[in-house]
């Protein structure tokens, strides 16, 4: 009898993490296979011979808990309290539609995920299951109630799925490794950011209140001549503090896949109320509208746009840096308002990724090279983010550096790191830096995107900080006031982030002061002292200045022999 049995310590893996690993796979596209439909699933796992379960004896147990004699083996492994989850599992709808699946079919993303998906759950002769996958995907996506579990058995134009055991229990061993590594190294960065001295913070500023000046907001619009249409006017809103006495520093906010200028818009309006002009303009190429058009089927997925989208990011802000430097010297109402020299950069996820660019990452073609066409065989890689990050090797633009001199200080939020920069891109950041993760980030992962590459960092000023139970999506704006592209499900956006704005508006407010105004009197914001402070349950924050390479492969070093052997990561 084959029985998994987590180790002492071991933490399961979260709902969302499970329902990713099922559906990260949901890519599809519509193939000529025959009407047919799976009728049983095959554990194939030698010596033991296959093992069958009759799809009948799934619909079954899912319509009233009916455990057959081909189920009953299985259901006996286990443990009672979760039988009601599995039938729940076996049941839930998802809604997608066909034009929405279709369309992630043509990714990157969609084809390394099916190519991997079908190295595990194959066709009845054993051939790589991913065509007949996505037309599974394809036909059970046409419901309009939404797919479930057992509607893709059902679509799978086989009579069988077979599993290939002995592929599917070593990824499953490579997911449970990649997740207590991981928790070992956030608990060893909890650690040392814990063993850090403790510091004074002063009462007063609360930076959780708003500032104490007044603004306006305006919209601005402005031109990325690198752009294929050169004449698109692209839209900003810029907040202007009341009662400047000086030109005030400028922080520029760039926004995510799928958001646009209004996502952050608590956290511009935080920054203006305390003295700072803020920018924040929409990527037209990545926006809310974009990215509901392309799951509209309104536009075709285009690798070489993704590519040059990726080019034209951090472009965007250059060129919204000089229509703010024109403004300001040929609008008297601008005169005296913004001191252009001195500029903050924020970004959360893909925004992570160009203020990353803008602050002097350059990007690494040659480990992208080397790295990407290996994406489609390593079945036991599960950063997601790869193959997004992939793409910019799509284009035909060679542009590497995006260098802004006048930008003095950035704070990347869950951004992409790993192969678009790598050690020698990160390495070339010599400005103030702080890296935001989240603990339970699926999207861009904390270790690879975010602890491992501040590890890179050669800048003195490097801020490392880990939101325990943050997500993807905790420092996203609020989605009743805010037209995102996603309607995200609970599992993947985790504990309202609420309780998680107020952390970023005070530390963002404090990194900004203290480096582009020179005020050392923020300097004990910066700390751990004040990050236990400003969490709010369930989150807990920790802040860190000196994580290394070597504290990272000291926190995974395997303390016995105890430790079970994966596949390469």
């Amino acid at each position: 009898m084959l029985k998994f049995q987590r180790a002492k310590g071991q933490k399961t893996l979260p709902r969302y993490v499970q329902l990713l690993l099922a559906l990260s796979s949901g890519v599809m596209g519509l193939s000529a296979w025959p009407t047919l439909a799976a009728e049983k699933i095959t554990l194939n796992y030698p010596p033991l011979g296959p093992i069958s379960i009759s799809v009948a004896s799934l619909e079954a147990f899912a319509k009233d808990g009916t455990v057959g004699s081909d189920l009953a083996p299985f259901i006996r492994l286990a443990p009672p309290n979760q039988l009601g989850q599995l039938r729940e599992a076996l049941q839930r709808r998802f809604a997608v539609t066909p034009t929405m699946v279709s369309q992630f079919a043509a990714t990157q993303t969609g084809r390394v995920a099916f190519l991997r998906v079908g190295q595990i759950l194959q066709t009845s002769t054993n051939q790589n299951g991913g065509t007949a996958l996505k037309t599974a995907f394809s036909k059970a996506s046409a419901n309009p109630q939404g797919l479930t579990i057992l509607d893709l058995f059902q679509q799978f134009p086989d009579t069988s799925i077979t599993v290939n055991g002995k592929l599917g229990f070593q990824a499953i061993t490579a997911v449970l490794n990649s997740v207590r590594d991981r928790d070992l190294i956030i608990a060893a960065l909890r650690k040392q950011a814990t063993a850090t001295p403790a510091i004074t913070v002063p009462p007063q500023p609360d930076l959780l209140k708003a500032g104490p000046m007044n603004w306006t907001m305006q919209t601005l619009t402005f031109q990325n001549p690198n752009r294929p249409n050169q004449t698109l006017q692209i839209p900003a809103n810029i907040y202007i503090p009341q009662g400047l006495t000086s030109p005030a520093p400028v922080i520029v906010i760039s926004h995510g896949l799928g958001s646009n200028r209004t996502t952050f818009i608590y956290l511009a309006e935080q920054l203006v109320s305390y003295g700072f002009v803020v920018a924040v303009p929409e990527h037209p190429g990545t926006s809310t509208q974009q990215v509901d058009r392309l799951l509209a089927g309104q536009l075709d997925y285009n690798p070489a746009e993704v590519a040059n989208e990726m080019i034209n990011r951090p472009l965007d802000i250059k060129y919204l840096l000089d229509a703010l430097t024109q403004k300001a010297t040929s609008d008297p109402a601008w005169q005296g308002k913004m001191d252009l020299a001195n500029v903050g950069v924020w970004g959360q996820s893909l925004g992570g990724y160009t203020v990353l660019a803008t602050a002097g990452a350059t990007l690494n073609y040659a480990g992208m090279r080397d790295q990407c066409p290996k994406l489609e065989t390593n079945l036991f890689s599960f950063n997601v983010s790869l193959p997004l990050q992939c793409t910019t090797i799509d284009g035909k633009s060679t542009l590497d550096n995006f260098r802004d001199e006048r930008v003095k200080a950035v704070i990347a939020v869950n951004p992409l790191t790993s192969l678009l920069f790598g050690e020698p891109g990160m390495s070339k950041i010599n400005i103030p830096t702080l890296l935001v993760a989240g603990s339970d980030d699926v999207f861009a992962p904390p270790i690879p995107e975010q602890v491992t590459p501040f590890t890179w960092l050669t800048t003195p000023d490097k801020f490392l900080m880990m939101v325990q139970r943050g997500t993807h999506f905790s420092f996203l704006g609020d989605a009743t006031a805010v037209n995102e592209a996603f309607a995200i499900p609970p599992e993947i956006l985790g504990p309202s982030p609420a309780s998680a704005r107020p952390a970023m508006k005070a530390i963002s407010v404090a990194f900004f002061k203290r480096f582009l105004t020179n005020d050392n009197g923020f300097q004990p914001y910066l700390s751990q002292s004040y990050a236990q402070k400003l969490s709010q349950q369930p989150f807990s924050i920790d802040l860190t200045q000196s994580f290394s390479q070597a504290d990272l492969q000291q926190a995974i070093a395997p303390p016995s022999s105890s430790r079970s052997s994966s596949p390469a990561k």
